[in-house]
């Protein structure tokens, strides 16, 4: 058995599930296709996240209308971020001023740190970078962002040992995280 991991935006993760070219895979859950078996993993929250130039208080909430009058950095129209956050937007009626999209997590996280924008992210995805004082974060209200983390895997295929394993490992993990205080949200 061999283990390869590989990282990208859902919407990628998504395309290569699809085609087969991976077995198992940790999705936002955006408008997910049929055809897969979903087991929910955690709820996580969003945060508004900016450079450290930007005039935030980074433990006062923000609401969703104050951090959208900002310059933003968002993934592209496919990636279950963005529809997430353009759908917030809808509802309150808002405009989104998005400077630049970046489809990578260490190129959009790059771009927020340069100062060209703030965006939403999950607070571990972000976590070395508040550590080390390089970007700050704060959590959104009016609405809370929140998005669920599914394990996907495709119906249209049987299910190998080594998925299984992976699956029960990585609920292990996430247990353990929780129960130690290093992961913050929910597990499901």
């Amino acid at each position: 058995m061999q283990l390869h991991l590989v990282s990208g935006f859902s919407n990628f993760v998504l395309n290569w599930l699809i085609r087969g070219e991976i077995d198992v895979a940790i999705l936002f859950d955006t408008h997910l296709p049929k055809g897969l078996r979903i087991k929910p993993l955690w709820q996580e929250n969003l945060v508004f996240v900016a450079a450290t130039e930007v005039d935030i208080a980074p433990n006062t909430p923000i609401t969703f209308e104050q951090a959208a009058k900002n310059t933003l950095i968002l993934p592209s129209l496919q990636h279950g971020l963005r529809i997430l956050v353009d759908e917030i937007a809808t509802k309150k009626n808002l405009k989104l001023d998005v400077a630049i999209e970046a489809d990578g997590l260490m190129m959009l996280i790059d771009l927020v740190i340069r100062g060209l924008g703030c965006t939403f992210l999950p607070r571990s995805a972000i976590q070395n970078e508040l550590a080390t004082g390089r970007l700050i974060a704060t959590t959104v209200i009016d609405p809370k962002i929140t998005h669920g983390l599914v394990l996907a895997i495709p119906t249209d295929r049987p299910i190998s040992n080594a998925v299984n394993k992976f699956s029960e490992v990585l609920h292990q993990v996430i247990t353990q995280m929780a129960e130690t205080g290093k992961w913050t949200d929910e597990v499901l």
